[in-house]
């Protein structure tokens, strides 16, 4: 097995992952920007924000652990 290839690929998805949590932040500010006084807005918009924050969170973490794994048995 190619080893190498399981480095890049964990790379790339460590990548995409940081871009999910970055994305996810900008997410959450936007909201609070629009509507700053609507708390009941703001919390629901943070509870959608929270499961795609998570995914993100577990994409990176599957990607290290690919880095990891090919770097280890390289």
């Amino acid at each position: 097995m190619n080893f190498e290839l399981m480095v890049w690929g964990g790379t790339l998805l460590t990548l995409f992952g940081i871009l999910g949590i970055l994305y996810s932040i900008l997410f959450v500010v936007r909201a609070r920007r629009q509507n700053p006084e609507q708390d009941i807005v703001v919390q629901n918009t943070l509870k959608s924000a929270v499961l795609f924050n998570l995914s993100a969170l577990f994409l990176s973490f599957m990607g290290l652990v690919l880095v990891l794994l090919g770097i280890f048995f390289k």
